[in-house]
């Protein structure tokens, strides 16, 4: 089974990498990592040159089941490790395939009308306005149709279907619409 990286492990794995980075700058070249584990869900990493950081113990062993640090030996209340040799690189690849799973996907094209159903479903979440022209130009006639005259903006507006399901909208944010994708054909 593969472990998906997750942000918060890019997130401690910079810290680490920061901490030892800082520690060779002021002359703590050959000090390592030790976690001392106490009761409960936490435990403490020194870092070289005794940079403390508390850390969730669950997060220290996603970052060792990734195999981003070494443990070089184990004691009662903890161990002593080193971060991998390849560190930077991972974390770099880390961080690209963190951003490859936060894009949506297109489904396949292959699936045909299921996969263009999906992708329009996903497109007309509610918060995400979406409008073309044709789709504009449908929904205003199909509110001009239920709307009583005379069809001004006002009228329509109380019964233009907006994206996210809802009936009704502001009859300026429904001339606004009109500017940008013009009135339907009579």
């Amino acid at each position: 089974m593969t472990i998906l990286p997750k942000q918060s492990d890019i997130d401690l794995l910079a810290r680490l990498i920061g901490i030892r980075d800082s520690a060779n700058l002021a002359g703590h070249t050959d000090d390592l990592f030790s976690q001392i584990d106490f009761q409960g869900a936490d435990a403490t990493v020194l870092g070289p040159g005794r940079n403390n950081l508390v850390v969730p113990k669950i997060k220290m062993r996603r970052l060792r089941d990734l195999g981003l640090f070494y443990v070089i030996h184990t004691g009662a209340t903890g161990f002593t490790f080193d971060l991998a040799d390849d560190v930077r690189d991972r974390l770099d690849q880390m961080r690209v395939a963190v951003s490859r799973l936060s894009v949506p996907q297109r489904p396949d094209a292959g699936k045909g009308v299921e996969a263009e159903a999906e992708l329009t479903r996903i497109r007309r979440r509610p918060g995400r306005p979406g409008w073309t022209r044709e789709l504009f130009q449908t929904r205003y006639q199909e509110a001009r149709g239920r709307a009583t005259p005379p069809f001004t903006c006002r009228a329509v507006a109380m019964h233009f279907d907006m994206l996210d399901g809802t009936r009704g909208t502001d009859p300026d944010y429904l001339r606004k619409l009109v500017r940008k994708h013009g009135l339907p054909p009579e």
